[in-house]
């Protein structure tokens, strides 16, 4: 790929995870949150390539419902995930590439109580991340 700040041909390194907005909770146990990751130039770390994540999950909250009851989801971790598939022993050059995004997220109750932990993935073919101009 094309560099424009750099004016030549780079390679691609990771860049971190970010967590747009949320996560979120709904009093069902559902859990949204909005994520991006990026591919930076590896001569001058301009952002190259992005992806945008819309994030769901589900965690029991069975008597941590209505009045007096209030649920907090709180991101605790987030990380960018890379991985080739493909037969063993076939050049790398050969097998897709993917990248995608871990969120743990912790659930609390006002009561004070802890529901746990919920991961939070998803993942993009590396051809399929937007070019950013």
């Amino acid at each position: 790929m094309r560099c424009n700040d750099c004016n030549k041909f780079v390679g691609l390194d990771l860049g971190d995870a970010e967590v747009q907005s949320g996560p979120d909770i709904d009093e069902s146990g559902n859990i949204t949150c909005e994520a991006r990751i990026v591919r930076n130039c590896a001569d001058c770390g301009t952002e190259l390539k992005e992806a945008n994540f819309s994030l769901e999950g589900q965690i029991d909250v069975e008597g941590h419902t209505g009045e007096g009851h209030e649920l907090e989801a709180e991101e605790t971790s987030s990380e960018v995930t890379e991985r080739q598939d493909g037969k063993p022993g076939t050049p790398s050059r050969y097998r897709r590439s993917f990248f995608g995004i871990n969120v743990d997220v912790a659930v609390k109750c006002s009561c004070g109580e802890s529901l746990g932990n919920v991961q939070l993935t998803d993942e993009v073919q590396a051809s399929g991340m937007d070019e950013l101009s």
